[in-house]
């Protein structure tokens, strides 16, 4: 065993503190934790789900099951009204509203299982103190005198019954301390295996979860029965069976095995690690389907506990957590209450004992309840379905609920009960609490003493003695009984009498059976749904949120409600002491049209819910062409591959090193140019069929090429090359063709391709495919002329594997990919360029789709880099952008101006280069947006998007009320940390606070990472410190970054990459790393490079290049090749400058004069600057932003 202290780990091979297993002692800063080897072998997301569903069983058999059985059994001991017991059961949700959002809160930011492990140990400790009344109370007698019969000697009572209900106390502190224990599993819980598994899993995770919580019931109905057939007071041998109404079985017995068995689960629930060893990744890329994209994060996460109001109100803006929400509520009152009175309901309704009725409800709960929950976990997971597809489930599943709950609408016949549900002969009054008549009246009979008795005549009568039984004999018949009618024999027998059939009892069961699957199959799919749509960071207090609104109008109402629609059926009561008791006996028909009125409201209602929660779910607003720009980007290196070895590649599994984000984003632009030639409604039937023919089984890009290929010819379409050519040469090739266009003459456009490579030096790598196909693609070439500009005409010209084609045209110019559906790029002769720039820049520019106003921005400034474009006319074309006020060019500019701002942050130009970034984005976006950000609807979320870029930029580059306002509301903040600022420019506010200010902003916002617990919030905050000016700060900042209590290990490379990717922090970072190399490896490992990189990607000199040759010294050969690459992209940088830099400062107007004579010295080997795939430090890889 390794004590470790203040949470640190410093022994060799152990885990970090976070993911050990062992014991905790203490917390804060004086916290201690006792790691235990042996026990690391159960860190893991199924050892975790283990203990988990064991707690889970255990909770559920206590509170759900055991609860529901002696519900009757209870009632007669202690004297208690349906409606009291209600109470008793609504407690534990009481108790659970009351904790669960402090729980959520705090323990969803803290170690979730030792909040787990303590709340399985209150739950033990509830169970025993619920329990306690059996010792406390006195002694159950049922009483000596058993022959009750008219005018008897019974002894009338001293009431001392009444006192019983005093115990009730302890029922209800008993269940507070279940609810606040159960509150951790079922919110803790679930988040802790969402957390430490990979979302594709985690719907079948938490199916099993749920389905252990149903289990738990169903073995709480089975083995509470079985402990009724025990008599109370164990060891005493009593005269009376269990079929006698006097019959108090061991209630208690249940809560004591339960509790002892929960205090033991909770030990190893204590020592699981706060997170699971290697998941890291599991909780990456975890909010692709929050609703409408909202990641809700104004304020949320921090530590202080004002800001959870924030935090709620967040939540209930967003429309599909509330509508899932609420119709996850109905569903829980309804589980809740018939979980409370659905044994008693099947005792009623058929006439069956106490421990039938549970025998029965137990075996429904195993079979369906588990059944369900699992399902629906399973067919998440194996069909993969989305939010969308999730509520779609859920909403079938609530129909089928609805439409088989009207089975409750059926009744079986009441017992005839005297004076209940028939009169005495010769009478025709019916009550439910008196049951004197004229054949019993001289009797002076006991309202207190329930004994029923089944006449001769078939009837039931509350007692012998209102029977009018004045004698016994073999203390089993009554006889002479003057109320049994005299065509029958005047005697009766203890019991009520079973003289009634109900031959419906099968297709009831059966019928509730398939109810209770389809309500508990939509359980785990409502969970995943909520989980998904809210951000990573707020799901456990999502959870908590929904659990409060499950408590409030579903769980707490829920038995109080059901207990209410009994006590409304009952036609016999009990007397205490002259006072209403119990309930003995209910009307059947008022029962069961009560009962199912309430249960079809309530199911019919959970499907209105989920079917508008479908409705308004509203997938996050993707960047159109963000994927499509980055992937035509990458896809410009000789070693990236094609989307295949085939679309296969993203249709079945591949290795880990294929199987990347890569694949499937270039897979995804293919798609999009396949749907623009093929039409939507071919595509989609294509892809329709081949999904649903190979379901289940394995696929090639060939299976889905052959269906596209087949219902093209279907409907009819043609085309010049055969489709499954046109597939192969996009999907088995490297890299995406250059379309160059040059006009020939009046009328003719020359179309010629190319394999485009970002560096013409480069030279294509050979594959199977361009052994093929030789680097030529079947290209379906779409256009537009002058002339139709803003119109929907759109010509196709398929270009074949020659490399070349003729475009007959007379128009003045040529706009090529329309909508940017093509996964190509396009080189326009200089005439074109020039003709296209005019028209961006006049006032018709909108007549250019937006989405090729953003390709031609990405075109131009790709094609200047790969050298076969001069820089200025990229410049000069994205000069329009100052009337632009659309996300999407300004996006794809902001994206290209990356490297600029790179090579030129210490160019004597970067003034006037900083000049021209606001001479567009000011008078375009920023004085048009504005600050105001008040409205969070989703209708304007792409408007937000576009103000946090123009805030971005306008800040950035040194506008003056932009840092102005950046300033007062960082002050704002400083003055009162309560006060929300807007993540849409809070990461902008944040560095130029901090890049603007000193030593007192930087230490103030360093206080609010330390306490801060939401990880995007300490993104942005980690961003923003990296921001200041100051060497020494910034020095500081590493130190502090190499600290693993400060900075998680998992965000060090990062946070070091930030710091020297900044101007002033190039230098610095540098030299840190030259004078501290040996101590960066000890600390940060392989992370230590990072702090290079991002140095690297500024170097852009001769001084520069000789930086990074001596750090050879430094670090040995193990990083020589590292080093050599990072004097590629130098050299790269150097002859980028060397090229371009006397071009810039020309078009800019500049008075500096940047020396172009020795450009071809400076050629040297002439590398072209390789894409960076760093983060960039601003705009579109800011932390925090969309």
């Amino acid at each position: 065993m390794i004590s470790v202290a203040g949470g640190l780990s410093s022994f060799p091979g152990s885990p970090s503190p976070d993911e050990s297993c062992g014991f905790q002692v203490g917390c804060g800063s004086g916290k201690r934790r006792f790691y235990i080897s042996f026990l690391q072998r159960f860190a893991t997301p199924k050892g975790a789900l283990f203990f988990l569903c064991c707690a889970s069983i255990a909770q559920g058999f206590i509170i759900s099951g055991l609860f529901g059985v002696i519900v009757s059994t209870l009632e007669k001991r202690f004297h208690l009204h349906s409606t009291e017991t209600g109470l008793i059961a609504s407690s534990y949700d009481i108790s659970s509203c009351i904790s669960v959002l402090i729980i959520t809160y705090i323990g969803g930011r803290g170690h979730k299982p030792l909040w787990i492990g303590w709340g399985v140990f209150l739950i033990g400790i509830g169970s025993i103190v619920f329990s306690s009344p059996h010792y406390f109370a006195p002694s159950y007698v049922f009483g000596e005198e058993v022959h009750n019969v008219c005018n008897s000697t019974i002894e009338q009572g001293k009431c001392m019954e009444s006192s019983l209900k005093s115990y009730m106390g302890l029922f209800v502190v008993g269940q507070l301390l279940h609810g606040i224990g159960g509150t951790t599993l079922f919110t803790l819980g679930v988040t802790y295996l969402d957390e430490n598994v990979k979302q594709v899993h985690s719907s079948l995770y938490h199916g099993i979860y749920y389905s252990s919580a149903v289990l738990g019931p169903a073995m709480g109905f089975l083995l509470g029965s079985r402990f009724l057939t025990i008599y109370t007071n164990l060891g005493e041998i009593v005269e009376i069976t269990e079929s006698s109404s006097l019959w108090i079985g061991a209630w208690w017995l249940g809560f004591i095995v339960g509790g002892v068995l929960l205090i033991i689960l909770s030990i190893p629930i204590l020592m699981l690690p706060k997170q699971l060893p290697n998941t890291e990744d599991a909780r990456m890329g975890r909010e692709n389907e929050i609703h409408g994209g909202k990641m809700g994060e104004d304020g949320i996460g921090g530590s202080r506990f004002s800001h959870i109001w924030h935090s709620i109100v967040v939540l209930l803006r967003n429309p599909t957590f509330i509508l899932v929400t609420l119709a996850a509520t109905m569903d829980s009152c309804l589980v809740v209450g018939l979980t409370t009175f659905g044994p008693k309901y099947l005792e009623s309704m058929f006439a069956l004992s106490p421990t039938q009725a549970a025998t029965y409800f137990g075996i429904l709960a195993i079979l369906a309840g588990a059944s369900g929950q699992f399902l629906g976990g399973f067919i998440v997971t194996k069909a993969r379905l989305s939010v969308p597809g999730i509520l779609q489930f859920c909403s079938v599943c609530s129909f089928i609920a609805t439409a088989s709950s009207f089975i409750f609408f059926q009744h079986c016949p009441d017992i005839k009960f005297a004076g209940a549900t028939m009169p005495y002969m010769g009478e025709s009054n019916l009550s439910s609490t008196s049951h004197v008549s004229m054949c019993n009246q001289a009797c002076n009979c006991n309202n207190d003493l329930y004994d029923p008795v089944c006449g001769g005549d078939g009837v039931t009568y509350y007692s012998p003695c209102f029977a009018g039984c004045e004698g016994v004999f073999d203390n089993k018949t009554y006889s002479d009984c003057g109320c049994v009618t005299s065509n029958f024999t005047h005697t009766a027998t203890p019991g009520v009498c079973m003289n009634t059939t109900c031959a419906t009892r099968g297709i009831f069961l059966f019928i509730f059976f398939i109810s209770i699957l389809s309500t508990f199959s939509a359980g785990t799919p409502a969970v995943q749904a909520v989980l998904r749509v809210v951000p990573f960071t707020q799901r456990s207090f999502a959870i908590g949120v929904k659990f409060v609104i499950l408590r409030v109008v579903g769980s707490i109402p829920g038995p109080i409600l059901f207990g209410r629609v009994l006590d409304l059926a009952c036609v016999v009561w009990s007397s205490e002491c002259g006072e209403q008791g119990f309930c003995q006996l209910y009307k059947n028909v008022t029962l069961s049209s009560n009962m199912a009125t309430l249960i079809v409201v309530l199911k019919s209602l959970a499907l209105l819910l989920f079917i508008s929660a479908w409705l308004a779910y509203k997938p996050p607003t993707p960047s159109l062409l963000d994927n499509i720009h980055r992937d035509i980007a990458i896809d410009t290196i000789p070693t990236t591959r094609g989307s295949g070895g085939g679309i296969s590649e993203l249709l079945r599994h591949r290795p880990e090193s294929k199987f990347d984000s890569f694949t499937y984003s270039k897979g995804a632009s293919f798609l999009r140019m396949v749907q623009g030639f093929l039409g939507e409604q071919t595509f989609t039937d294509a892809l329709t069929n081949y999904l649903n023919d190979l379901a289940y089984s394995s696929a090639t890009h060939d299976d889905l090429f052959q269906h596209w290929i087949d219902q093209a010819a279907t409907d009819g379409l043609t085309f010049p090359y055969p489709l499954q050519d046109v597939f192969e040469t996009w999907t088995l090739q490297m890299g995406y063709p250059l379309i160059t266009m040059e006009r020939v003459d009046a009328s003719t456009i020359l179309l010629t391709q190319e394999y485009f490579l970002v560096d013409p030096k480069d030279s294509a790598v050979d594959t199977p495919g361009s052994l093929t196909y030789k680097y030529k693609w079947y290209v379906p070439f779409t256009y537009r002329g002058a002339s139709e500009m803003g119109t929907d005409t759109t010509n196709t010209l398929w270009m074949d594997l020659s490399g070349t084609a003729n475009l007959n045209s007379n128009e003045d110019y040529i706009l090529g990919n329309i909508e940017a559906r093509g996964f190509y790029r396009i080189n326009y002769d200089d005439n074109t360029w020039s003709k296209l720039s005019t028209k961006l820049a006049s006032a018709s520019f909108k007549d250019i789709p937006v989405e090729n106003r953003a390709q031609l921005i990405d075109d131009i400034f790709a094609l200047s880099r790969a050298t076969k474009i001069e820089v200025n006319m990229a410049l000069e074309l994205a000069a329009y952008l100052s009337q632009e006020d659309e996300y999407i060019p300004w996006y794809t500019f902001n994206d290209a101006m990356q490297y600029f701002d790179s090579m030129l942050g210490a160019s004597p130009i970067y003034g006037d280069f900083s000049q021209y970034i606001l001479d567009l984005v000011v008078p375009s976006l920023y004085n048009k947006l504005g600050w105001d950000d008040s409205n969070t609807d989703d209708s304007v979320l792409v408007e937000r998007m576009t103000r946090g870029l123009a805030i971005d930029a306008a800040c950035y580059y040194g506008n003056e009320e932009c840092i102005a306002n950046a300033k007062q509301l960082f002050q704002e903040w400083m003055n009162d940390t309560s006060t929300i600022i807007s993540s849409t420019y809070r990461t902008d506010v944040y560095c130029t606070a901090i890049r603007e200010g000193g030593l007192a902003e930087w230490d103030f916002m360093w206080a609010q990472y330390l306490v801060t617990q939401n990880a995007q919030l300490q993104t942005s905050l980690r961003y923003g410190l990296s921001c200041s000016k100051d060497a020494w700060i910034l020095n500081r900042y590493i130190e502090y970054a190499m600290d693993s209590t400060l900075v998680r290990k998992q965000d060090v490379s990062n946070t070091l990459y930030y710091i020297s990717s900044k101007e002033h922090g190039k230098y610095v970072a540098w030299s840190f790393a030259a004078n501290n190399w040996e101590r960066l490896l000890k600390n940060v490992g392989s992370a230590a490079t990072s702090l290079l990189s991002g140095a690297v990607s500024r170097f852009s000199t001769d001084f520069d290049l000789d930086l990074v040759e001596s750090m050879k010294n430094v670090t040995g050969p193990g990083y020589y090749n590292t080093l050599e690459s990072y004097k590629t992209r130098v050299q790269a940088n150097i002859d980028w400058r060397a090229r371009n830099e006397a071009l810039i400062a020309d078009f800019l107007g500049s008075s500096i004069v940047i020396p172009t004579s020795n450009y071809e010295d400076k050629q040297r080997s002439a590398v072209v600057p390789e894409l960076n795939q760093e983060p960039h430090q601003f705009h579109r890889h800011r932390p925090g932003r969309y």
